[in-house]
């Protein structure tokens, strides 16, 4: 429970430091279509410019820890769809003491790879690439949030290892936000909706 009272309080922090630190003169419109807004908070707080070592080492930390964890969920998504029968069996492939599965590695890092050699080819797809994973990420926090509300109202008394703090509630809220924030990624990014065109083929 220390763990996500903490997320929540470093989340929160994020956001102060991007909302309330107002970027340089005339970079309002840059600011909103910024995939790394964060670096302009650790520009204005250390007073130094996108290409500093102190900004470039404060963001890899974060682009690093979160390689790993989108790694790792990617794996473990695959690997549940290949047991659910969703995915072909070859990729419930496992080596060793620990069964690692590696040939879920395999392909998330494959398919990594692929869309990051897209990117380099044609860098001018990165704002509809990240306005897509967005938009899954969207539409997947809230069909958590539903299953979530079903199993809570159909199996309040089933047994679980952490209870939320916020329950019903706080899932309801967070459709909302989540709501919200599909309709400012599909309504104005201005994009000629190739995001939701991407999104709705995969």
């Amino acid at each position: 429970m220390l763990s996500i009272w903490t997320l929540c309080a470093t989340s929160i922090c994020v956001v102060c430091i991007v909302a309330f630190l107002p970027p340089p003169d005339n970079e309002y419109d840059i600011m909103s279509r910024d995939l790394y807004p964060l670096n302009n908070g650790f520009t204005r707080m250390f007073h130094e410019s996108k290409d500093s070592h102190y900004v470039v080492l404060l963001s890899a930390v974060g682009i690093i820890s979160t390689a790993f964890g989108f790694m790792f969920a990617a794996e473990r998504v695959v690997l549940s769809m290949a047991r659910s029968g969703i995915l072909p069996q070859i990729f419930l492939g496992t080596y060793g003491k620990y069964s690692t599965p590696y040939t879920v590695i395999i392909l998330t890092s494959l398919v990594g790879y692929i869309i990051t050699m897209i990117l380099f080819i044609e860098p001018h797809l990165s704002s509809v690439l990240y306005n897509i994973c967005v938009l899954s990420a969207y539409f997947t926090y809230i069909l958590q949030l539903f299953g979530y509300i079903i199993f809570k109202m159909r199996h309040p008394n089933l047994k679980r290892s952490m209870s939320s703090p916020v329950g019903i509630v706080g899932a309801t809220i967070s459709i909302v936000i989540f709501t919200l924030g599909i309709i400012g990624t599909i309504g104005f990014q201005n994009d000629n909706y190739m995001a939701v065109i991407g999104f709705t083929c995969l």
